[in-house]
């Protein structure tokens, strides 16, 4: 068998060609060339991307930091942030933003996403991140009386100093409901009880709120209320209608 041998090569549509061995084998081994020239070629490597941002849960108010993590060479690169919340501080253009966030974003995630320009075609040019944003922590009534004898106000005050010892990022407020016919000055009885019995157990007055709620009598022979309330980081102050903040006097 020569090398000049014919072969019938048949196509798709049935069609026969008569074609030389030789031109066969030459035409099979130039397509395999081609062939295994574009599998052994790499296509060109992208830098890798993302966003890092805060670990774990922001309170509402504080400042959140994104940062972009890439092996590129960021003097070739422009950046573009946007965010889903908060507001954007610093940083807009850079590799990393400082976002404030407020009391309107507690209870939500805010997303923050960078747009890279700069990079080869095909290559990913927008990561994003996400931070989620805690909620407002809710008040809580610890305590509340009235009309009770000088001792049982104070044992009451002794366990409310026990929570705030116990919980030592809370603050405490009392409010102190007074009457049209009482008292509204640091000289009131009432308060002057409590600011005495704190005194006594030299207990933090830093810790603690003073308020005084004005209010009418809602029926003939009512008795006002004390309250204590107790407030995490980042939550609200007690509702609290017509009221004005009173600082205990120092007893001489």
């Amino acid at each position: 068998m020569g090398l000049h041998h014919e072969l019938d090569c048949s196509g798709y549509n049935g069609l026969f060609h008569k074609i030389s061995m030789k031109l066969c084998v030459l035409t099979v081994f130039a397509l395999m060339g081609v062939a295994a020239a574009a599998v052994g070629q790499e296509p060109a490597k992208c830098p890798s991307l993302k966003v890092v941002g805060p670990g774990g849960i922001t309170t509402p108010g504080d400042d959140v930091t994104f940062v972009v993590d890439t092996t590129a060479d960021i003097k070739e690169l422009k950046f573009h942030w946007t965010v889903s919340g908060g507001v954007i501080e610093e940083g807009e253009g850079t590799t990393a933003i400082k976002v404030r966030t407020s009391r309107a974003d507690s209870g939500k995630t805010i997303e923050a996403t960078v747009d890279v320009q700069g990079f080869e075609k095909g290559c990913p040019s927008r990561v994003w991140e996400q931070a989620p944003i805690d909620a407002i922590p809710e008040i809580g009534v610890l305590d509340e009386f009235a009309n009770l004898e000088p001792d049982d106000v104070r044992a009451r005050m002794d366990a409310f100093f026990l929570y705030l010892q116990n919980n030592p990022t809370n603050t405490g407020y009392i409010v102190i409901q007074i009457l049209d016919d009482e008292e509204l000055s640091e000289s009131n009885p009432r308060f002057q009880l409590l600011v005495q019995h704190l005194q006594f157990r030299e207990f933090d007055p830093v810790r603690i709120k003073f308020m005084f709620e004005r209010i009418a009598a809602p029926q003939t022979g009512y008795s006002p209320y004390t309250k204590f309330y107790r407030v995490p980081p980042g939550g609200d102050e007690p509702h609290c209608e017509d009221c004005v903040e009173v600082h205990p006097i120092p007893l001489q």
